[in-house]
Order: C-alpha cells, then structure tokens, then sequence
C-alpha cells in the first residue's frame, strides 16, 4: 500500500489529531506521550477564528489542544488536577468517534487511566562489551536495550576493531 497524506496533516500541522494516530491501512493506533507542559495558547478555529485554548505539551510530538473532556481525563488519569503536577508524566491517547455538531467525528481521546511506567533502560558499560561483541550486536541493537554514551559507544567500536584482528 502506497503512502498516502490525510488532509489534515496540512490543514493543520501544528497541533496534534486523529489523522496522526491513522496507521496505512485506514485504523488508529494509540500514543504514550510523555508531558512536557499545559498552557493556555491562541487558536485559530475553524472559522478563522482567534480563541484561547487549553493545550497540552509534549516532548516528542506536537501539542494537543484540550477540550473539557480531555483536560478533565488527563487529571483523573495522574490523579492530579494541577498542571504542574502532569510534567514529565505519561497518558496515552487514542482516537474514538464521537457525534458533534450533527455528525459523527473521529475525535482524540486521552485514557483515564495513566499507561505503566517503562522502566528505565540499564547504561551500556564496559562490562557488557565482551558479550555484546561475542553476540555479534551491532550499535543500533545495543541501543534498543540499553543507554550508551558516545564515549562508551566509541570504546565498544575500539574494542570490536581490537577483538577482530
């Protein structure tokens, strides 16, 4: 299946929808995104419109502009209604239809109830080199399971030329 652009992607770019959660063949995925702030910003609505929003920040996609139903799920699901109690915090956001202004839309909904904590990864150390090497693992799978440093990274690429000859 060839890539295809939703409309809405360019219509509006700067604020997250429903068509960001849409996989190729048409369904909606869900997000777990983890907070980097709420504020109040201008939006421009649809009719050209200038209003103020609530708007929730993210720190790995763009923001999502809160209605009532959303802003009051983020606080039952971190089981705080202060904003700045929801930094650095997870919600996971899904899409589902929902009948407004006389027709049936699909609508992002974030889950009230928060998604389990990932835990952290481990540091990739010179204790793992020897079996990492012997595993045959390449950088980008070391990085899947654990964090590595640029040093450390740099070390374990010496060491892999230096076990090779």
């Amino acid at each position: 299946m060839e890539n295809k652009t939703h409309f809405r992607k360019i219509k509006d770019p700067n604020w997250l929808g429903s068509w960001d959660l849409m996989n190729e063949d048409g369904t909606f995925g869900k997000l777990v995104l983890t907070i980097k702030g709420a504020k109040t910003d201008k939006v421009v609505d649809h009719k050209g419109q200038s209003t103020s929003e609530a708007v929730l920040e993210f720190t790995t996609l763009k923001p999502m502009i809160l209605n009532h139903t959303n802003v009051r799920a983020v606080a039952k699901a971190l089981n705080t209604p202060y904003i700045e109690d929801w930094v650095g915090k997870q919600v996971t956001i899904t899409v589902k239809q929902v009948k407004a202004f006389g027709e049936v839309h699909d609508a992002l909904r974030i889950e009230t109830v928060a998604p389990k904590p990932i835990a952290p990864k481990k540091a990739f150390t010179q204790d793992n080199f020897e079996k990492a090497y012997k595993a045959g693992a390449t950088i980008e799978q070391i990085k899947e399971i654990y964090t590595i440093t640029s040093d450390v990274e740099q070390e374990y690429k010496t060491y892999c030329d230096e076990s090779k000859g």
